[in-house]
């Protein structure tokens, strides 16, 4: 196979992976809309990611994130329904689809990590959220960062952790107080099991936590 041939197959799958990509957010948007049985919302309609123009290779999206609130919870500030984030007075769920930096963490291949976040105050979250705000969601669990994790499977797909610094988490991460979540392969996930691996995933984290 010639160098060209190389280059547009290699575009080509990340292209319909891409697609996949896309047709899973909208599915998941969907299930969370038109079932009644799933107590989960999207946060925003905005997906966040992480992108940089400063390179070529920046222009790839390497992960996303898709963040969730349950609809069971009271809502937090008054006419939030005009507000782009309808927030709501309780925990944080978060979808990462991490395409890039896999390999560095606990996990050899492209993965999901559903991760809780808990909080003490809600009032430090916008009324819409930015490109900076995919860091809040994705720093927390990354080993190197501030936040003590811990791994409590040999296969270290479930973690817990909290700041090392309250001062530090509030003027980064809107303040988060402790974390607990795990990862699952990307290819694992299909259209009919994402109900049970995603939300199904959400309601494990419920069980986990302390």
């Amino acid at each position: 196979m010639s160098s060209n041939n190389n280059i547009s197959v290699a575009l080509d799958v990340v292209r319909k992976t891409y697609e996949n990509i896309d047709l899973f957010i909208d599915y998941c948007k969907t299930l969370c809309k038109e079932n009644d049985d799933i107590d989960y919302f999207l946060l925003s309609e905005k997906y966040l990611r992480e992108i940089s123009t400063t390179t070529v290779v920046g222009t790839l999206v390497k992960g996303l994130v898709l963040l969730f609130q349950k609809k069971s919870a009271p809502a937090w500030r008054d006419g939030n329904e005009q507000q782009e984030v309808c927030l709501r007075n309780g925990k944080i769920y978060s979808l990462f689809i991490d395409l890039y930096e896999f390999n560095k963490y606990p996990s050899d291949h492209p993965v999901i990590y559903l991760t809780r976040y808990k909080y003490d105050d809600m009032a430090r979250f916008p009324d819409t959220f930015g490109l900076r705000d995919y860091f809040r969601f994705v720093s927390p669990i990354r080993p190197h960062n501030g936040v003590k994790l811990t791994f409590t499977d040999d296969k270290d797909s479930i973690y817990s952790g909290e700041p090392y610094d309250n001062t530090f988490s509030d003027n980064n991460w809107y303040g988060f107080r402790k974390l607990v979540g795990f990862h699952i392969p990307l290819v694992d996930v299909k259209k009919d099991n994402v109900k049970d691996l995603i939300f199904g995933g959400f309601d494990k984290l419920e069980e986990m936590a302390t």
